[in-house]
């Protein structure tokens, strides 16, 4: 599998932790635990914004978005990877947040 990472500053709009499971087609239960981050994106035709949704670690990272107040500014790094059958897949694997616009909730 080949990786590429990349850096950029966006604004986060939203986070949740999502940890659940499914059953796949073999009928076996597959689990997940990961946190869904949302990034402010421009739109490619028209005027204005709208949230991309990506993966971020595991629940237990989301102590590190949990206390900042959202929308907040953060150099995020994401890393896309592809198995070379065309489908990439864009995940979170850094954010560092502005320190000026994460502050924690209450923070003066």
């Amino acid at each position: 599998m080949n990786a590429m990472s990349f850096t950029n500053r966006f604004k986060i709009i939203g986070a949740y932790p999502d940890i659940n499971s499914f059953e796949d087609d073999n009928g076996k239960t597959v689990s997940y635990d990961r946190n869904i981050l949302f990034v402010e994106m421009p739109l490619a035709k028209g005027k204005g914004f709208n949230g991309v949704k990506h993966k971020f670690g595991l629940s237990a990272d989301f102590d590190r978005i949990f206390h900042c107040d959202l929308p907040a500014i953060a150099d995020v790094t994401f890393e896309q990877t592809t198995a070379g059958n065309g489908k990439v897949t864009t995940n979170i694997v850094g954010i560092d947040f502005v320190k000026s616009q994460a502050q924690p909730q209450g923070a003066k």
